[in-house]
Parts: C-alpha cells; sequence; structure tokens
C-alpha cells in the first residue's frame, strides 16, 4: 500500500469512518510491514494490542442482581383494596345502621310543636319581613323598569 492511501486510511479510522474491511486492511498492514515510518511505529503497538485483546476471555465470575419480583405484593395489594372497598360499599348485613329510635307518635308532636313556635313570632319580627318583602318587590320591579329603559335606548339607535 502507499503511504498516501494508509494516511488516508488512519484519519478515517480514526474519525470512525472506516468499513470493516479497511480496518481489516489496516491491522494486516501493520502487522506484516516490518519497516514502517517512524511516526507510524505507535499505530503498530496499537493495533498489535487489538489483535491480542481480541484473543483474551474473562474468566472470573460474573455477579448479576437477583431480580425481585414484586408481583405478589402487587396481587396482595390489589385483592386488599377490593376487600376494602365491599366493605364500605357493602357493610356486613348483622351490622346495625344507626337510625334514631323513638315512635313516629312523638316525631309527630315534636315536628307540630315547632311548626307551632314558628307561627307565633313576635310582633316585631313578622313587621321585619313584611318590610324585606316590600324590598324584594321594588327590586323586582326596578329591575323590569331598567330593562325596559334599555331596551327603548336600543330601540332608539
Amino acid at each position: 500500500m502507499e503511504r498516501q492511501q494508509i494516511n488516508n486510511l488512519l484519519e478515517k479510522y480514526f474519525a470512525g469512518e472506516t468499513s470493516l474491511a479497511e480496518e481489516k486492511n489496516l491491522r494486516t498492514y501493520f502487522k506484516n510491514t516490518t519497516n514502517l515510518p517512524p511516526e507510524w511505529e505507535e499505530y503498530k503497538i496499537l493495533f498489535a494490542y487489538f489483535d491480542s485483546e481480541k484473543e483474551t476471555k474473562y474468566e472470573g465470575e460474573i455477579y448479576l442482581p437477583k431480580k425481585r419480583n414484586y408481583k405478589w405484593v402487587i396481587s396482595i395489594s390489589a385483592v386488599a383494596a377490593v376487600i376494602i372497598t365491599l366493605l364500605l360499599v357493602f357493610p356486613p348485613a348483622n351490622q346495625e345502621v344507626n337510625t334514631p329510635k323513638g315512635n313516629a307518635s312523638q316525631a309527630a308532636e315534636n315536628a307540630k310543636s315547632l311548626f307551632m313556635m314558628m307561627g307565633s313570632f313576635p310582633e316585631g319580627s313578622k313587621e321585619n319581613l313584611e318590610y324585606l318583602n316590600e324590598l324584594n318587590a321594588l327590586k323586582i320591579k326596578g329591575t323590569k323598569e331598567k330593562d325596559s329603559l334599555e331596551n327603548q335606548q336600543s330601540e332608539d339607535n
């Protein structure tokens, strides 16, 4: 091989652009050539190192971490979630529901007495309620008049 061709291949090799065939040519050239220029001696050592390391094998033990299996944990938690949900939605049949105890006649009397108390407001309270009703009526009347004025103005424009 020519010196220029080897220089081009070396540049391509260190740029990472050589093909496998070109790399093989470089390895064989540096392996078989005895009289190299001094600047290429280090490349001969480099390619010789690559060839020697290609043949070495690691004979030590490789320790891989054990793969943990969390499927059973996920399964148990899913079952627990389903059971809790079912207990919240459908309580057990023997569990009593908290209902107020007493008879219906007493509840009716209590309601009747409450209604009687509500009907016997002091006179000042009734006047305040009438005043509020009048204000509410004026407010409704005022909004109706305001709406009619706005409609007239929009028609005039």
